[in-house]
């Protein structure tokens, strides 16, 4: 292909209807073969471009010129029906998003957030005594998944536990696709700004070793964060540290309970469980899309000439099945070292929150392999059913026996 090639016509609506499971949507994948830098049609009747090679997706990702900041702000670019959040570093480019990263960069090292993994291991044990207490069948979206990840952001950024609710409840909401109304996510927003700030002003009386006394601190020193900042900033821990992190602890245990030899290599030998979420992460990320871009100038990726003012989302899940050095990228192998991936984006917008998902992810799948060895599905894999209209991929019920 040339610069000056005709532009191809839509191939599919997006999002595709047929995504629910473990592995890439049927519809992707044949996208992905034919056409990886291909154009697609989106619920707001936008016509984007969606790259699946990850060559182009990195290229991408890496470019300045295609700008989150600029999507956020063209209401006529939108690919979904909801409100976009504007302010936070995920809506934001160059200085400004320098600036943010920079206000909340120390929380975010791998350092710090290992302080919270004896917290978070603490924590997986005593949820899997209720699992134990439950007994089987029991599901382990409530009782593992989605609890755990609110315990460990609790306890990183600083909101009491016992105000989780004004926090996180109904984080889903803010995390949509398609799931919730314009009116809905707006009135979730309002509410969280108002906790927000509420809770900073307290940080500045009584502040503590987390990350809102920090900002605090900060606000203290003159460079404050406005509303928007906030919310976005909250959003986006929403993003890092809860709903993706939930959906990827059953996404992961679903991969294994299907591949079982891959399970009983982890029970044998556990140490393995760092580099096995890694290739979990590759094989199988909940979130199958980065956040879309617009193009601000003409730019030519995978031989295609993007527009300025078009939009261009790229795919996760295909790149990750294609890395590079990857042998047998299709099969999952809890027993290859630590592979290159997406499922954390790159780039400038690459997600903070990686270390923090990491801890958690790996020690939900610690305490799993050794408490129960026998872990198996209570149903089969095909009756599970899966989220429909959110931002990551997951199950709606995880029910196991053991």
């Amino acid at each position: 292909m040339t610069a000056t090639q005709t532009v191809p016509q839509a191939v599919h609506d997006f999002p595709f209807a047929d995504m629910s499971g473990p592995d890439p949507a049927p519809a992707l994948a044949r996208i992905a073969g034919a056409q990886p830098v291909a154009r697609i049609t989106t619920p707001t009747g936008v016509t984007a471009w969606l790259l699946s090679r990850p060559e182009d997706v990195r290229a991408m990702l890496a470019d300045p010129r295609f700008s989150r900041a600029a999507y956020v702000a063209d209401p006529s670019a939108q690919v979904f029906e909801i409100p976009q959040v504007s302010g936070g570093m995920a809506a934001a480019d160059g200085a400004d998003h320098a600036r943010l990263r920079r206000l909340v960069a120390s929380a975010f090292t791998t350092r710090r957030v290992e302080d919270v993994r004896p917290f978070a291991r603490d924590r997986v044990g005593a949820l899997l005594d209720e699992v134990a207490g439950t007994g089987a069948p029991a599901d382990l979206v409530p009782l593992l998944a989605t609890p755990l990840p609110v315990m460990a952001v609790c306890q990183w950024i600083g909101v009491p536990y016992a105000d989780r609710q004004e926090f996180f409840g109904g984080t889903e909401t803010l995390l949509n696709v398609s799931a919730y109304s314009a009116q809905e996510v707006a009135q979730r927003r309002g509410r969280m700004v108002g906790y927000l700030v509420s809770l900073l002003e307290r940080k500045r009386r009584e502040p503590g070793d987390d990350l809102l006394s920090a900002l605090a601190a900060v606000c203290e020193e003159g460079e404050r964060l406005t509303p928007e900042e906030l919310v976005g900033l909250a959003v986006f821990l929403l993003g890092a540290g809860l709903e993706t992190t939930a959906q990827q602890i059953c996404v992961n245990l679903l991969v294994l309970l299907r591949e079982r030899e891959q399970w009983d290599l982890l029970v044998a030998e556990p140490d393995r469980v760092p580099d096995a979420v890694e290739e979990l992460l590759r094989y199988a990320p909940t979130v199958p899309g980065a956040l879309p871009r617009l193009a601000t100038e003409d730019v030519v990726i995978g031989g295609v000439t993007v527009r300025a003012g078009e939009v261009v989302m790229a795919a996760l899940a295909t790149p990750n099945r294609r890395a590079a050095g990857v042998d047998r990228p299709d099969a999952v192998d809890v027993t290859r070292p630590a592979p290159s991936h997406l499922a954390f984006g790159h780039g400038m917008h690459r997600c903070l929150g990686a270390p923090l998902a990491r801890v958690v992810l790996q020690e939900a799948l610690w305490g799993l392999v050794r408490r129960f060895p026998g872990l198996r599905l209570a149903v089969p894999d095909a009756d599970i059913a899966w989220r429909e209209g959110h931002a990551a991929r997951g199950p709606v019920r995880l029910p196991v026996t053991w």
